[in-house]
Parts: structure tokens; C-alpha cells; sequence
């Protein structure tokens, strides 16, 4: 294995079950903490009969995880992957961590062409809701929310457990939230009375509840009119680095807003402006420090984008370009890739790394220049 620090080791020989006969645990290790959502494809490990009921052998969609549930690559907003193929009789179980006892709603995302599907929710084994319809959403690919309201959870680890009273359709996520809640959005930054200059490297934050994936608007011109400056961001990242287009004004407005549901969004305050006749200084924090960003999205499969920062370092030579290098292990420290090795300049730099061709596993980055090291780590997912 190797240490955050970078240092290699090894244990004793230890023998390990995998399959049917394991213990059931949370996926990946982890409790889904409640309130918040939970991918449909994240039921507990376990196997057959602990964690999940499926009708037929083998996973049909051939995503993900090599089990009997049938995974498939899903083209809901946020991309990722959903449950189809449920049948009758199936069910899945997952381990979650209650934060509060509360009454709660669950909220299951859906796509079917029938008007046939039902879910029953337990929660350790005690029924809670039973027979929540699903209605035809017009395509399998065509996703919807459906609800069921005020269900009571105490505090601390529960086991939920999805059965499908009636079958033919997709589920891509549920969500369990306190009753009485709703989804909102406020933007941070920018909020008004901020300078940009034009190409200049800036970051808009927000905060948001409830919500997956937002998408980002500009406008020069006091809110006429608009253009995108992301069609879609994970909303729990609660930033996004843009570039700041060519414009001279001191009208300018971002808006954010809920990829879903384009009704819950938010503006700044008041404008801020855009000028090309001034050199606005980028923020230190931004582009003058040596920084490696988490890579995203992560899990991946099988492509992924790192991102990583250069500071601008003085020298006496004309050519102040950086030897950098970037490169990939796997976690018994031997090489995979290599995906940057020689001289960039200062500032923020993005490499795009495909795992085709790898096993589904951890993996190390490394950035390293100056005799300056920084490493993190990443899953890949098949």
C-alpha cells in the first residue's frame, strides 16, 4: 500500500472471502448519511439474498458492478449510472447513518413507459411505505420525481430497503430529506460591486440544499439577456472557476440555477463589472500557488479531469516555464501513465486521464516540480 505521504508498505497474507458469503456492509465502506441522496446503485455489498433480490443471472446493462442487479449508463442530468430492469419481487438494501431524528421524505428519481411500478420502503425490516406508484414518464431515459412524505427515522444506523412491489421501470437515485424542507440555491460570490478584467481567471461559490447539478448564467447587460457559463456543475462543489469573457460593463449579473429545476435559482445582489481597460490582478489564491486538485468526477469511468495550479515563481532566466510532471500509479508504486512531463508555465492547467485499459481500483496522481511533490488519490469505477 501506499501512505498519503507517499511511502510504500506491505501486511501479512490475509485471506478474504468476496461473494455471497460476506457479511453485508455499506457500499464502499461508507454509511449514506441521511439527510441526503443515495445513488440506486450503491446498494449494500453482500451479495445475493443479504443485499439484494434479483429475478435473472447477471447484471443485464453490464455497468459498474459485476452482480445480478441490472446496471446501465444513465443520461439524466449529472450523467452516472441507474437500476433498470426491475422486475417484480426485486429489492436492494442500503446501510444509512441518521443525522436527527426527524419525519422525513423520501424522493425516488424514475423513468418509465408504463404506468405499472410500486415501492415499498422498509427500514430495518418494518414497513414504512408501501405501494408508491410509479407513473409513465414518457421514455426509460425520461426521469421524474415521485414522493412519499413524513416517514419517522431516529437518530443513528438504520438499514432501508427498497422492494419493488410491481416492476418495469428505471431508478436512478432516491433522496431522504427532513419534511417540511425544500430545495434552494444562493449564490456566494460574485455579489455585487466586483471588478473582473477580461480573461482573467475568476471563481463563482454558492451553497445549495437538495440540489444535484446547477447551471451557471452570465449576463452583461443587467439580466436582458444571458448565456451559459456552465450547462452543468455538481452542485456539491460549490464552485466553479471560469474564464472571464471579453466586455467592457458595470452590469453584469450571474445567475445560478437548479439543472432540474430551472424555477429554483438565485442572482447576485447587485452587478458587478467587466472591463478590458484596466489589468485586474487574478487572485493569488487562484494562480500563484502550487496546488492539486481532487480529480472530477471521481469515481470515474473511465475518463477523468485533473486539475492543478503553477505558482509564478522569478527567476533570473528569460524562460521562467516550470519542469513539471504529472503521473499515474497504481498502489503498488508502478507506473501507468505519464500525463505531463516538461516545461509549462505559471497558472491553472487541466489533463484529461482515461483509465480504459485498467483495472477497476485505486489509483495515485502525483504533480511534481521544483522538488516539490503533491499527491492524492482516485477511484476508477467499471
Amino acid at each position: 500500500a501506499i501512505s498519503d505521504a507517499g511511502f510504500e508498505g506491505s501486511s501479512e497474507v490475509v485471506n478474504v472471502t468476496v461473494g455471497s458469503g460476506c457479511p453485508q456492509a455499506p457500499y464502499l465502506g461508507y454509511l449514506h448519511s441521511v439527510p441526503g441522496k443515495i445513488e440506486a446503485e450503491d446498494y449494500d455489498l453482500g451479495g445475493s439474498n443479504e443485499a439484494f433480490s434479483d429475478s435473472d443471472a447477471g447484471n443485464t446493462g453490464g455497468q459498474y458492478r459485476n452482480e445480478d442487479v441490472d446496471i446501465e449508463v444513465c443520461s439524466d442530468n449529472g450523467g452516472g449510472y441507474d437500476v433498470g430492469w426491475i422486475s417484480s419481487g426485486e429489492w436492494m438494501e442500503y446501510s444509512v447513518d441518521v443525522k436527527k431524528s426527524s419525519n422525513y421524505d423520501f424522493q425516488f428519481r424514475v423513468a418509465s413507459t408504463f404506468t405499472m411500478g410500486k415501492i415499498n420502503v422498509y427500514v430495518d425490516d418494518q414497513l414504512v411505505a408501501s405501494n408508491i406508484q410509479v407513473s409513465s414518464t414518457g421514455d426509460w431515459q425520461n426521469w421524474d420525481d415521485i414522493f412519499a412524505e413524513n416517514i419517522p427515522l431516529t437518530e443513528g444506523r438504520h438499514t432501508v430497503k427498497l422492494e419493488f412491489a410491481a416492476g418495469l421501470f428505471n431508478l436512478n437515485y432516491f433522496r431522504i430529506y427532513e419534511s417540511g424542507t425544500s430545495p434552494s440555491i444562493t449564490l456566494i460570490s460574485p455579489n455585487g460591486g466586483e471588478t473582473y478584467g477580461s480573461n482573467s481567471v475568476q471563481e463563482i461559490i454558492w451553497e445549495a440544499d437538495r440540489v444535484d447539478n446547477v447551471k451557471i448564467g452570465l449576463s452583461t447587460n443587467g439580466g436582458t439577456s444571458w448565456s451559459f457559463v456552465s450547462q452543468g456543475t455538481q452542485a456539491k462543489l460549490k464552485s466553479h472557476r471560469w474564464i472571464v469573457p471579453e466586455a467592457n460593463s458595470d452590469n453584469c449579473m450571474i445567475m445560478i440555477l437548479d439543472a432540474q429545476n430551472l424555477s429554483i435559482s438565485d442572482v447576485n445582489d447587485a452587478p458587478f463589472s467587466i472591463t478590458t481597460s484596466v489589468s485586474v490582478k487574478e487572485d493569488d489564491n487562484l494562480l500563484n500557488e502550487f496546488k492539486l486538485e481532487q480529480n472530477f468526477p471521481n469515481p470515474f469511468n473511465p475518463t477523468t479531469v485533473i486539475r492543478y495550479s503553477l505558482p509564478d515563481e522569478k527567476t533570473s532566466s528569460e524562460n521562467s516555464a516550470l519542469n513539471v510532471s504529472l503521473v499515474v500509479y497504481d498502489l503498488f508504486g508502478r507506473e501507468v501513465a505519464v500525463l505531463v512531463k516538461g516545461k509549462q508555465s505559471s497558472g491553472i492547467h487541466e489533463v484529461r486521464f482515461n483509465g480504459e485499459g485498467l483495472a477497476s481500483g485505486i489509483y495515485v496522481y502525483k504533480l511534481s516540480y521544483n522538488g516539490k511533490t503533491l499527491s492524492k488519490k482516485m477511484l476508477l469505477l467499471k
